[in-house]
C-alpha cells in the first residue's frame, strides 16, 4: 500500500463530514461510480440494478 497524500486525507476527511460519519449501504450504481472514478475507464452507471447485464 502507498502512503496516502495530503490531499487524498482531506478529500476523506471531507466525505467523512458530509456523510455525518456515516457508512452508507452499498449500491451498484455507488460502486460503479467509485470504479469509474479511480479507473477513469468508461462504465454503464445503472440507478438500480442493470435489468438485462
Amino acid at each position: 500500500m502507498h502512503k496516502l497524500s495530503d490531499n487524498e486525507v482531506a478529500w476523506i476527511e471531507f466525505l467523512r463530514l458530509l456523510s455525518y460519519d456515516q457508512v452508507p449501504t452499498p449500491t451498484l450504481a455507488a460502486i460503479q461510480a467509485l470504479r469509474l472514478t479511480l479507473t477513469g475507464r468508461e462504465l454503464k452507471i445503472c440507478s438500480r440494478d442493470c435489468a438485462g447485464g
